[in-house]
C-alpha cells in the first residue's frame, strides 16, 4: 500500500465509529456489524434449533463471535481461513478453501451433513487494476456459491460479500435458480464508498 493511500486508510480507519465501538463491544473486527445487520435484516440464525454453520474466510473471527451470540448453543459452527483462527466452541480449520483437503475437513467437521447456513466476507487482494480485482474476486466467489449449492441443506441459506462489477449479475442469475429469494443487501456498516454488497441466498429449494 502506498505510503499515501495507508495514511488515509489509517485516517479514516481513526475516524470510523465502528472501528470504535468494536472495541467496546468485544468484537475482533468492525465487520461484525454487518453480519449483525444481515441476520437483524433476514433472521437466518435461529437460537430455539441447532444449525450447522460455515464461515469461509473466518480471519480475525468477528463474524464466528456473531454467529456464537446469535445461533443456538447447540450449533455446530465452523470457520476456515488461510490465517489461523481460533474461537472457543467453534471448529476452525486453517486451510486454503480452494483446496480439495481444505473441503475434506470441512465436511469432516460437519460429521457428513448438510450445512444450514454457509457464509463469506472473503475478497481477493487488490491488485490497483480494478478489472483485474473484479474477475479475480468474481472467480472466487463463484467458486463459494458452487460449493454452497453442493452442500447446503433443502432450506439452507448462503451469504457472500460481492464487487464484481459487472460479473454480480451472473452470480445474482445463477443463485436464483437454487434459492426461493435472493437479495443485494448493502449494510449501514459498509463503507458508503465501498463497492461491496452482500448477496443473500434464502432456502435452498433445488
Amino acid at each position: 500500500m502506498p505510503k499515501a493511500s495507508r495514511s488515509d486508510w489509517i485516517l479514516r480507519r481513526n475516524k470510523d465509529p465502528y472501528t470504535a465501538r468494536s472495541s467496546v463491544d468485544g468484537y475482533r473486527c468492525r465487520s461484525a456489524y454487518k453480519l449483525i445487520e444481515i441476520n437483524q435484516k433476514f433472521r437466518l440464525f435461529k437460537k430455539e434449533r441447532r444449525q450447522i454453520i460455515l464461515d469461509v474466510g473466518c480471519a480475525p473471527g468477528g463474524w464466528l463471535q456473531v454467529i456464537k451470540s446469535h445461533a443456538s448453543n447447540s450449533s455446530v459452527i465452523i470457520g476456515i481461513d488461510l490465517k489461523e483462527t481460533k474461537l472457543d466452541s467453534t471448529i476452525t480449520i486453517c486451510g486454503d478453501f480452494l483446496a480439495n483437503e481444505a473441503r475434506q475437513k470441512l465436511l469432516a467437521a460437519s460429521s457428513g451433513h448438510k450445512f444450514d447456513i454457509v457464509l463469506s466476507d472473503m475478497a481477493t487482494n487488490s491488485t490497483g487494476d480494478a478489472q483485474t480485482d473484479q474477475v479475480r474476486n468474481f472467480e472466487l466467489v463463484d467458486s463459494f456459491i458452487d460449493f454452497a449449492i453442493m452442500h447446503l441443506a433443502r432450506g439452507g441459506h448462503l451469504i457472500a460479500k460481492i464487487m464484481c462489477g459487472s460479473g454480480d449479475k451472473i452470480l445474482i442469475d445463477k443463485t436464483k435458480t437454487y434459492f426461493k429469494d435472493v437479495k443485494i443487501y448493502k449494510p449501514n456498516s459498509s463503507y458508503k464508498d465501498s463497492a461491496e454488497k452482500y448477496l443473500v441466498a434464502i432456502s435452498r429449494v433445488a
